[in-house]
């Protein structure tokens, strides 16, 4: 299970990274290729002991257990890499193709490693994830981009397909209370699961063009992308 602690990923995320940036406008270019090398290293070496897992762990609640506590702290790195960022910059993420050496890059770089890792813990041990376990801050962001965007044209389709004003208020209100919900707030897988399908079901009822909806199987393997 050492594999799974993320050391040097810990290490950077919640004590090198703040005392870099409180001494240097922007990191060294040396600095700054070496970390992005040593998380790619160890992103390899967690995937690789988390497919290990599968097979080496045959006790339903040690699976449980290893699962809870591996999803347990990518959120709480992805939560905290997060929280010098804008919600911008969280919905940027996967855009860095040769990204300038700056201090927010580097945090993006973390934060996209650290999510692609949770979402193979929700793709291959859906099961076992806590469920009421709180999602990261950075689906959060993805989610509520998501759905406003989609409301809008739902909101379209709704009123083609004559539905009343009311109904319409109806239909939407668990939308707009996850919209404007206090940040604060934990939000759960579980919510999210139910928010994705019922978006699911509302677009293949009412078809939305121009827009792809999220199944509900996807839902479940990448609750926020």
């Amino acid at each position: 299970m050492q594999n799974f602690l993320l050391p040097f990923c810990e290490k950077i995320v919640l004590n090198e990274l703040k005392q870099q940036r409180e001494l240097y406008p922007q990191p060294d270019r040396m600095y700054y290729m070496r970390t992005l090398s040593e998380l790619r290293t160890e992103k390899i070496q967690a995937v690789d002991a988390f497919h290990r897992l599968a097979f080496e762990l045959k006790d339903e609640t040690q699976t449980t257990w290893a699962i809870r506590s591996y999803q347990e702290k990518i959120v709480f790195l992805a939560d905290q890499v997060a929280m010098d960022m804008t919600n911008d910059d969280i919905l940027t993420i996967a855009n860095l193709e040769e990204p300038e050496t700056t201090w927010i890059n580097l945090c993006k770089s973390i934060l996209h490693m650290l999510l692609e890792l949770l979402s193979k813990v929700e793709y291959y041990f859906v099961k076992y994830i806590e469920l009421d376990g709180r999602i990261p801050v950075a689906y959060l962001v993805f989610a509520r981009h998501r759905f406003d965007m989609r409301l809008t044209s739902l909101s379209t389709a709704l009123t083609v397909a004559g539905v009343s004003d009311p109904m319409q208020e109806f239909i939407r209100h668990p939308f707009h209370e996850f919209l404007c919900e206090d940040e604060g707030r934990v939000i759960t897988y579980q919510r999210l699961f139910y928010l994705n399908s019922l978006m699911y079901e509302l677009c293949s009822i009412f078809p939305v063009s121009g827009t792809r909806v999220i199944s509900i199987s996807e839902s479940r393997r990448n609750c926020g992308n």
